[in-house]
């Protein structure tokens, strides 16, 4: 049951991923948002889910077996990883480092650091339904911990300290773990960020690169042409999107998605909805986790518009981007709840 449980939920965010869109590539110069598009499963977790933990995990009792010295080390390469592996995982943190061996890939992220030290969580990704793949020896007793979204997962847990949680879904198996322990919320963090790679890799497949504006205007219907230096341009029928890079990152990339659809169309899941003030008044849906917006999006007269980076934007980012789609669009567009003044 509980495994039936967390298929239906990846299923369901799967398919609103899909249904929104997320990403495709190709225009006039950078290439950095393509890494994604070579991805090959099936169902994406792309947000970012390096929030800081509220809590240190509980004194470890267990430590992994020697099964752990087949990994290959692959640097921050999630290419080489899947190389050496043959499975796709493409989960998308600010730092990490990949193993990998035939059949499974790992991925170890901190979720917290300080003076002290950190807290690194691993997630396994193998083929087929493999259950438990910490490799870790712990006494702790096999139970099933839930989630606030409902998901239920396999775990080995001691009271409110968690050593590895499993799942399975059409993708592959999932295993997160981290020898020491952690808390539930940062486990549904790598969960969430599971779901978010996993459905984005799909949705990747249905975008297409264009080389021009008036290229992705043919094929997907909407006209949308802001002003940018460096940018790629991606288009599926009724949706077009500008990922353009970072001021101080240019391997992150902010997309601007323009749609025929209403909501949100980054396929990100996993984080709060609420309203975003921008400091000239306008107020956008976003979601966002502490001070990190993920995306956010509005409507207006001309269509339907998304901000979103999946490793998480500032404010101050998100009001730029707004901006670029205003100068955009500003010919023919009505924009969403500005103040009286504005």
């Amino acid at each position: 049951m509980k495994k039936n449980l967390t298929k239906i939920i990846l299923s369901a965010l799967l398919c609103a991923g899909i249904a929104a869109a997320t990403a495709c590539s190709g225009n006039t110069s950078s290439e950095s948002a393509s890494a994604d598009s070579s991805a090959s499963s099936t169902v994406s977790a792309g947000a970012e889910t390096s929030a800081p933990a509220t809590q240190e995990s509980a004194p470890a009792s267990e430590s992994e077996t020697s099964a752990s010295d087949e990994w290959t080390d692959c640097g921050d390469d999630l290419d080489r990883g899947a190389e050496v592996s043959g499975v796709s995982f493409k989960p998308e943190f600010s730092n990490y480092w990949v193993s990998a061996k035939p059949g499974a890939i790992k991925v170890t992220y901190p979720v917290y650091s300080d003076e002290n030290g950190s807290v690194d969580i691993s997630i396994i990704k193998t083929s087929g339904d493999n259950g438990d793949m910490s490799g870790l020896d712990t006494t702790a007793a096999e139970t099933t911990v839930t989630l606030s979204n409902g998901a239920e997962l396999s775990a080995k847990a001691d009271g409110d300290v968690i050593y590895s949680a499993w799942f399975s879904a059409e993708s592959g198996s999932f295993t997160i773990f981290r020898a020491e322990g952690m808390t539930a919320e940062q486990a549904e963090g790598a969960y969430n960020a599971i779901v978010n790679a996993e459905s984005k890799a799909v949705s990747e497949a249905a975008w297409i690169p264009c080389d021009t504006f008036e290229a992705a205007a043919a094929l997907s219907g909407i006209t949308f042409e802001p002003v940018l230096s460096n940018f790629v341009i991606y288009a599926q029928p009724g949706i077009i999107r500008v990922d353009f890079p970072k001021e101080n990152d240019s391997n992150e990339m902010i997309s601007l998605v323009k749609s025929s659809s209403e909501g949100d169309a980054s396929g990100i899941s996993g984080y709060d909805e609420t309203t975003l003030t921008l400091s000239n008044g306008v107020e956008l849906t976003a979601k966002v986790f502490g001070d990190t917006v993920y995306s956010a999006w509005f409507g207006a007269e001309s269509g339907y518009y998304t901000i979103y980076d999946s490793i998480g934007m500032t404010s101050a980012e998100v009001e730029s981007a707004y901006d670029i789609i205003a100068n955009a669009e500003a010919s023919d567009i009505a924009f969403p709840a500005e103040t009286a003044e504005g």
